[in-house]
């Protein structure tokens, strides 16, 4: 594992990204503002300079396409362990698919766990 990919993912641990992807064009903003939207971030890409971007799941593949030949790495938190870019270009589709899936069921026993409440 490269060690400036290790720090930069305890950096991002420790604080956030630089920017949230806040919409399918590609938009971002503060991790701050994104939140204020309703955008927390689940995945996030580092690049070769030490720069990063953060998506929910649903918006990973926008942030993806915006620097396809600058990422090292991906992060997806709480793990501390980032993702050498090279490793998620192989089977990041698959473990993305996976990733929402568990979101959904997630959101389906919430709303089931809801309705037994009253």
């Amino acid at each position: 594992m490269n060690i400036e990919l290790q720090a930069f993912a305890a950096s991002i641990i420790l604080s956030s990204p630089m920017r949230v992807v806040i919409n399918r064009e590609g938009e971002t903003a503060s991790p701050k503002q994104a939140l204020e939207m309703g955008f927390d971030f689940e995945i996030v890409f580092v690049r070769r300079d030490g720069w990063s971007l953060g998506a929910i799941f649903e918006l990973a593949t926008v942030a993806e396409k915006l620097w396809p030949d600058e990422w090292v790495g991906v992060l997806i938190p709480p793990s501390r362990e980032p993702i050498p870019y090279e490793s998620w270009q192989r089977g990041g589709n698959q473990t993305l698919k996976v990733l929402l899936k568990i979101k959904q069921v997630g959101k389906i026993k919430k709303k089931q766990e809801q309705a037994l409440r009253g």
